[in-house]
């Protein structure tokens, strides 16, 4: 999950992600972490899956901030923080996920990781000998070729054995789509319909084949669901 603290504080800044990336590494879940603490009007409001944001910045007020991202990237994750524990109230307006008090960091970033798990799922799989588990909103399509698959996501390519039929049973049925028998894409990462296929993140093309009526159809149903 590709994640962005924003804070001017760039000690608090190292703090938080080194917390961040312990708190993951328990789960084998690993997040991408970048910091920016200066220039927030540069700030790439599509790059990012998570947004840690303090409230209080120099210039624009963090919450501003946060509603232009969702304006960019409806589909990203706000986290605010802030040091004046008064300052939860300012955010409730905003479509946000959580709120963070900086005076109580530790147990703040555990029960934000239990409520991320628990709306955004996570799959568990073994590639090459090793558990791994991961957001299924990272996953962006899977392919088959008889008893292996290919789970690519934002951040990698895993290789597991098992039957493509059997492992989307974990999946949410209403973010993933079976196109074809041996490929699977999460409309989620549907970027545009063109006249032969789709495009998903990260460039991959696919082409509708005999689904694309059907296809569009299951995508305006997860929208009209998750929008």
């Amino acid at each position: 999950m590709n994640t962005l603290i924003i804070d001017d504080d760039f000690l608090f800044c190292t703090i938080i992600q080194n917390k961040l990336s312990t708190l993951f590494e328990k789960d084998s879940i690993s997040l991408k972490i970048d910091i920016c603490n200066q220039h927030f009007e540069n700030i790439d409001m599509q790059k990012y899956d998570l947004y840690f944001i303090d409230i209080i910045l120099p210039i624009e007020n963090g919450i501003d901030l946060g509603k232009k991202i969702l304006m960019n990237n409806p589909r990203a994750i706000l986290v605010f923080m802030s040091v004046d524990n008064n300052n939860v109230f300012d955010t409730f307006p905003l479509d946000h996920f959580y709120y963070i008090r900086k005076s109580n960091l530790d147990d703040d970033l555990n029960k934000f990781r239990i409520k991320l798990f628990d709306k955004y799922g996570i799959v568990t799989f073994v590639s090459h000998y090793q558990e791994i588990q991961i957001f299924q909103k990272d996953i962006i399509m899977i392919e088959s070729k008889r008893n292996k698959l290919s789970i690519i996501t934002n951040f990698e390519k895993y290789t597991v054995y098992d039957s493509l039929s059997h492992f989307i049973k974990n999946l949410n049925s209403h973010h993933f789509y079976r196109l074809y028998s041996y490929c699977v894409i999460n409309l989620a990462h549907i970027r545009n319909f063109q006249n032969d296929g789709i495009v998903l993140s990260q460039g991959y093309e696919i082409p509708y084949g005999r689904k694309k009526n059907q296809l569009k159809e299951a995508y305006m149903e997860y929208r009209r669901m998750y929008f």
